[in-house]
């Protein structure tokens, strides 16, 4: 029952890929509830193949050497 309880929400955008999200929700007898949540974006099966693509080739190309 809503008329029975106060709640409080807060969002942060902390990135275009990261949300974090505050809740609490105070009834009126006393009982009180507090969540935390951290929301990933989910990435596309494109980018999920451009990433390993780009993996790859970082891990196929030679090291570089250090400047003497």
């Amino acid at each position: 029952r809503y008329d029975t309880n106060v709640g409080t929400e807060r969002c942060w955008f902390v990135t275009d890929q990261v949300r974090m999200r505050v809740s609490s929700v105070q009834h009126l007898s006393g009982v009180s509830m507090t969540t935390y949540c951290t929301e990933l974006r989910c990435p596309t099966d494109e980018d999920i193949q451009s990433n390993a693509q780009q993996a790859r080739q970082l891990a196929d190309s030679p090291a570089l050497e250090p400047k003497s």
